[in-house]
């Protein structure tokens, strides 16, 4: 049996505009695993009821007019201009609805609850102000442009308003990386600096481990936790970048290349490059040689 998680009452007047499949299964807000949002204006008509264990944490960005959110245990508050509503995933149920004379508008959006870029360190909801609203708004208001107009630049437009958009959410919401993160960045440049200039190696997991004095388990913990991908993973990406930078800008032989990124043969090297690129190191210097 199908269980409704959420109950949408859409008012008489309204402009309510939603993330589009597109927008969706776009780079930064498909790694983030944000499943729907938008950006509405809406009058004292809305509501949306939400069940508690959702299995996806709610954000409900007021930018102007209020919202009454009434809790399932009772608690009743009220979000005004530039505050912030978040209910966690495994939080409590609750409805959201416009409130009084002046239009809602607002910013809202899901996100898995397995999602690693954003990770609240609550059980429940919280309520809190944040910043930078119009600059939010402008982004979100340009990806539905490029969404629509859909030119040979939007694909490209729309992941780099995605990316503003979700670097501007943290820093309004003062979401500055701990310490302990940082440090782990700070650790690991070293090695990717030295895998880097090696490149032609094939860094086994042992040596990545050796170079960087860490266990395998720690090793990937941080991998995991500051990247989000395996050491092996990464250790790919920087190969994979590297043998782009050759097809696009020398006339490298394909076998030359694959042996200057660490593959003995050039089969491999071009499955890897298929696996990676979705396309073959041939198709990949075709298209760049004709921009």
């Amino acid at each position: 049996m199908k269980i409704l998680r959420e109950f949408v009452h859409e008012p008489k007047l309204f402009d309510k505009r939603h993330f589009s499949t597109l927008m969706l299964e776009k780079e930064p807000f498909k790694t983030c695993e944000i499943t729907q949002g938008g950006y509405g204006i809406l009058d004292n008509d809305f509501y949306v009821k939400r069940i508690a264990n959702r299995g996806y944490h709610v954000f409900v960005f007021c930018l102007s007019g209020k919202a009454k959110l009434t809790m399932e245990d009772g608690s009743e508050f009220f979000l005004n201009q530039n505050e912030v509503f978040i209910s966690t995933a495994t939080g409590q149920g609750h409805k959201e609805e416009a409130y009084g004379d002046t239009p809602l508008e607002m910013i809202w959006f899901t996100v898995l609850e397995t999602s690693t870029r954003i990770q609240l360190s609550f059980s429940d909801y919280s309520i809190s102000t944040f910043e930078k609203g119009d600059l939010l708004k402008q982004y979100i208001l340009e990806l539905f442009k490029e969404d629509a107009y859909q030119d040979a630049k939007s694909f490209e437009a729309i992941g780099l308003y995605e990316q503003l958009f979700l670097i501007t959410l943290e820093r309004s919401l003062n979401w500055i990386e701990d310490i302990d993160n940082k440090w782990k960045r700070i650790k690991l440049a070293k090695l990717w600096e030295t895998v880097t200039t090696r490149i032609d190696e094939p860094w086994s997991i042992e040596d990545l481990c050796s170079e960087s004095n860490t266990s395998k388990a720690h090793l990937h913990r941080i991998c995991k936790t500051v990247f989000n991908c395996a050491p092996g993973e990464k250790v790919r990406e920087l190969k994979m970048d590297r043998a782009k930078f050759l097809l696009r800008n020398t006339f490298t032989t394909i076998s030359e290349i694959a042996i200057a990124v660490g593959y003995d043969n050039p089969a491999t090297f071009s499955a890897a490059f298929n696996k990676y690129c979705k396309m073959s190191p041939r198709k990949y210097r075709n298209q760049k040689a004709q921009h």
